[in-house]
């Protein structure tokens, strides 16, 4: 079996999904092109498998086991890694996780306003916010040529 020729009976029950879901199966081009969505269940590596012999081609030949795998920071994460920052998980218990491209300097902020953590010149940084009172932060960044702010949750 080659890409080369039509799958058939492919349905979102034939993947598992290790750390999430199938949620969709779109056939754009009956046989030849399909698009797989699948939802994490939480931060991690995220695996889609299609095992072998899940699908034949029209001669009957079965298919070789196929995977692909990506690491999800949460929901928040994927919006503003474009640009340059991951923070994850979020919401967050214990240890929040934050990357950055370039060196800067955070603070997270209570919504009342009270600056409860600053951490100056950092590309990474773990912080354990399992002292925290649980609610929304606002964590500011920033760096030599802009400041952003992103929403924090803490439980």
């Amino acid at each position: 079996m080659n890409s080369e020729e039509r799958i058939l009976g492919l349905i979102a029950g034939d993947f598992i999904v290790n750390n999430g879901s199938v949620t969709n199966l779109a056939v754009l081009e009956a046989g030849w092109t399909y698009r797989v969505e699948v939802t994490a269940d939480g931060p991690g590596t995220v695996e889609l498998i299609l095992p072998e012999g899940s699908v034949e081609d029209e001669y009957t030949r079965q298919n070789l086991e196929t995977s692909t795998s990506w690491n999800y920071l949460g929901p928040d994460a994927l919006e503003i890694a474009e640009q340059g920052i991951s923070v994850y998980p979020n919401p967050v218990q214990d240890d929040l996780f934050i990357e950055l491209d370039k060196i800067s300097d955070i603070q997270i902020v209570s919504f009342n306003g009270e600056v409860v953590y600053v951490n100056n010149g950092i590309t990474s940084v773990t912080i354990d916010v399992s002292r925290f009172t649980p609610g929304m932060y606002i964590l500011q960044v920033k760096g030599e040529d802009r400041i952003t702010q992103h929403k924090i949750i803490i439980e």
